[in-house]
């Protein structure tokens, strides 16, 4: 599925693909950030895969507390860039 909504591109995948170890540390004040339940639906990933990722520190993402933040736009991204990396290689 492929829409947009608030300029972040819907179901993107991330699930077949391996990303490289990365975590955001700057978000402007202001940004549309989102929780790991709305990140895991843009992305068509269940959120467990996604806990892993932010885990591992394998996908960008901010750190509040306890709580967990993806800015869309960045993840997606990020996802893109090492999605040409690894078809190139």
């Amino acid at each position: 599925m492929t829409g947009k909504s608030n300029g972040v591109m819907k179901g993107e995948d991330l699930a077949g693909g391996q990303v490289d170890g990365y975590r955001s540390t700057g978000q402007s004040p202001g940004e549309n950030l989102v929780d790991v339940k709305e990140m895991a639906r843009i992305l068509n990933v269940a959120v467990s895969w996604l806990y892993e990722r932010t885990r591992l520190n394998q996908i960008p993402h901010l750190k509040l507390g306890k709580y967990i933040r993806f800015n869309p736009r960045e993840v997606l991204a990020f996802y893109r860039q090492n999605r040409s990396t690894q078809e190139t290689a």
